[in-house]
């Protein structure tokens, strides 16, 4: 695999979850009395980080098949604290899945079990929707199927 294709979506990721983070993007579509509209203002408002990251993501495909998995392993960088923010961001690209991202997802579930505090039932409905529903892609439902999923 390319080194710097990695690093390069690895400095994209970083900057739409910080970005994300510091905008409070899931706790505002959490929070809100109308979950979709607030979902697509905060997706409108990481567009140019989300995009960014779709640029580097779509490194890994030829011909709309994905050549190889960034990742073996949820990245270092990608923790309880910032995990949940990557679902919802995998959820905003509509195009790419837990299984484009990272060849072991079970990583990506552990690290949604270990989320507590206000995003513990989110992060619980995360697991439930990718890795116990036959539907878990999020390249297949409408953002608005995944958020009754996962939201409402």
């Amino acid at each position: 695999m390319d080194k710097k294709n990695k690093e390069a979506l690895e400095v994209a990721l970083t900057n739409l979850l910080n970005k994300m983070e510091n905008r409070k993007t899931v706790k505002k579509i959490l929070q809100a009395k109308d979950v979709k509209g607030t979902y697509l203002e905060e997706k409108e408002n990481v567009q140019n980080e989300l995009n960014e990251f779709k640029i580097k993501m779509a490194s890994f495909f030829e011909e709309g098949r994905l050549k190889v998995t960034p990742y073996d392993k949820l990245p270092e960088f990608i923790n309880k604290d910032n995990v949940v923010d990557l679902c919802f961001a995998l959820m905003m690209t509509e195009v790419f899945d837990d299984i484009d991202l990272l060849s072991d997802v079970r990583t990506l579930r552990n690290v949604l079990g270990k989320v507590s505090g206000e995003l513990e039932e989110v992060a619980n409905r995360f697991i439930i929707f990718l890795y116990q529903e036959g539907d878990g892609l999020f390249s297949l439902l409408k953002y608005d199927e995944i958020l009754e999923k996962v939201v409402l």
